[in-house]
């Protein structure tokens, strides 16, 4: 039944999570794309933030089941209500002059599939998702091994604060992704999340926040301009498609992040520090990865300037 209530709960989560809404926003805007972006994809940080301070106690008083259900019923009586009569696919759908908002720029879906840049994407993707998996689902587990040693509460709110500080990372990296540049933008929070997993190569109570902040800002920019990166390389007219492969991808990186994490864990008997090392490596090589997209991206440009 876990199983199964995971599996219906990754299914929703495809239809109603981060590819729609980025697909959505980048239908309604142009300019300033990555601060509405920036903006929008807070709200799964926000949620982050909110939700374990709010589930922890009401788990210690009612149990795991009854607090389940009242957190799920956030879906039915807010999500629910807020799609069905508030959102808009596009601004022509209200009648606003939309004409530089056209749908058809970009390339297909299968003319993405034959890009390099799109594969250099897809890797970065899976490689950020790793890190970010593992330590969002994990680390408030590491954190009370006997190793680290800090308590249940006080995990708990590390892991809303690993979400909080990640909210600003997403909101200030979609705003200079428009004054700066995505790519480039991007390349410098994907090394901010590297330098800061290097702190647990030797992780204590008192060197966490060292990891945790700069980590939680380069996440939450990489995040954010990953899928921004989808509609500025290969246009909007088939946005929905390419960002949904990215997505499937992202999500194989995560369950690969989240299964090795928790294997090596097990096999170390609870002790999470070398578990935490893949952590480290996969974070080096999506920075790695950033440095080769840039440079795909401005090969791309250069040649379409002298064509």
């Amino acid at each position: 039944m876990v199983y199964l209530a995971r599996f219906l709960m990754g299914a929703s989560l495809g239809f109603v999570g981060v590819a729609p809404c980025v697909v959505l926003v980048s239908s309604w805007f142009d300019k300033s794309r990555g601060t509405a972006l920036g903006i929008t994809l807070t709200g799964t940080s926000l949620g982050g933030a909110i939700i374990p301070l709010i589930a922890a106690p009401m788990i210690a008083r009612y149990g795991w089941r009854t607090s389940m259900l009242v957190v799920s019923s956030l879906v039915w009586f807010v999500l629910l209500p807020l799609v069905l009569f508030f959102v808009e696919e596009r601004p022509t759908d209200i009648h606003i002059d939309a004409t530089s908002n056209s749908v058809e720029d970009g390339m297909t879906w299968a003319a993405a599939l034959k890009t390099p840049v799109f594969w250099a994407l897809a890797a970065c993707s899976a490689l950020v998702f790793y890190p970010i998996f593992a330590t969002s689902q994990q680390f408030v587990l590491y954190l009370q091994t006997p190793r680290i040693g800090v308590s249940a509460e006080t995990a708990a709110f590390a892991q809303s604060a690993l979400f909080a500080i990640s909210l600003g990372g997403k909101f200030v990296a979609g705003f200079l992704s428009d004054r700066l540049g995505a790519i480039r933008v991007m390349v410098f929070c994907a090394l901010l999340m590297f330098l800061a997993s290097l702190v647990l190569f030797g992780l204590t109570a008192s060197t966490a926040l060292l990891f945790l902040l700069p980590f939680a800002l380069g996440y939450g920019g990489t995040f954010v301009l990953i899928q921004r990166s989808t509609a500025d390389l290969f246009g909007r007219r088939e946005n929905g498609k390419i960002l949904g492969t990215i997505t499937l991808i992202e999500v194989i990186g995560a369950a690969i992040g989240g299964r090795v994490t928790g294997y090596l864990a097990d096999q170390a008997g609870g002790d999470y520090a070398y578990a935490f090392y893949g952590v480290a490596i996969a974070a080096g090589l999506a920075f790695l990865a950033t440095l080769f997209i840039f440079a795909l991206a401005r090969d791309r440009d250069d040649n379409r300037k002298h064509a």
